[in-house]
Formats: structure tokens, C-alpha cells, sequence
């Protein structure tokens, strides 16, 4: 599982914190479940909040854990990890979190060697 904040739109107040994928026991999945988070109180002193699940569509990353994720302009990219069936990937999704639309992610010139509980950074203006 990963977790990225992502601002919300309604309120300079509140935002989202994003939980992608990850595993319970045995069982990997994709989900998305994002915990909205509001200030409930003076100073921001007080964070109240509610789960809810998110409805994707597109070309999701197949269940995995052990990946990373940056946020970019409202977008999530999921990097890598170990899916289910115990291989360890390469490939880029990018989350579109206000159409919740998946993508993959082209690449081009020589990758990374796939690999799996590693740190993703986002630097510069991509």
C-alpha cells in the first residue's frame, strides 16, 4: 500500500489522503480509498474525517504491493512493486483524481530494473 495527500478543491481546509492498493494477509488488490480529511477545530488543532472507496475506471495496475507514489498537479503515479502473483514491475499508472481514470504511463529509453519497496520522489516541474 502507499499513501499520498492530495488537496481538495471544496475547501483550503480539507484534503484527501489516498491509500492505493497494498495487502491483508494473502489477498492483494487495487483499491483506492481515499480518508477526507477536514480542520475541525481553531489552528487546525482537530482533523476529522470519512473513508470512502473510489470508483476507477481506465487501465488500473493489477493488485500489488510494495510500490511507490508521487502526486503531480492532481495526479496520483503509482511506480512499481510486487504484484499478486509475486512479480516485482516496472510500469507507471497515473490516477487522475478528479475523473479517478487510470492510465499507464508510456517510457521510453532504457528503465529501471523492476523492483519493489523502494522510494519514489518528484522533482522539478515534469
Amino acid at each position: 500500500m502507499s499513501v499520498t495527500a492530495v488537496p481538495r478543491e471544496h475547501s483550503s481546509k480539507s484534503f484527501g489522503l489516498y491509500f492505493v492498493g497494498g495487502c491483508s494477509g494473502t489477498t492483494c488488490d487495487s483499491d483506492v480509498c481515499v480518508l477526507e480529511l477536514e480542520c475541525g477545530g481553531p489552528g487546525c488543532g482537530v482533523l476529522t474525517g470519512h473513508w470512502t472507496k473510489v470508483i476507477t475506471s481506465g487501465e488500473a495496475p493489477l493488485p500489488r504491493q510494495q510500490h511507490s507514489t508521487v502526486l503531480k498537479d492532481n495526479v496520483l503515479y503509482v511506480v512499481g512493486g510486487r504484484c499478486s502473483d509475486g512479480l516485482v514491475g516496472m510500469t507507471v499508472y497515473a490516477l487522475d483524481c478528479q475523473t479517478h481514470v487510470w492510465t499507464a504511463v508510456g517510457q521510453h529509453g532504457p528503465t529501471p530494473s523492476p523492483r519493489c519497496g523502494h522510494l519514489a520522489l518528484l522533482q522539478g516541474d515534469v
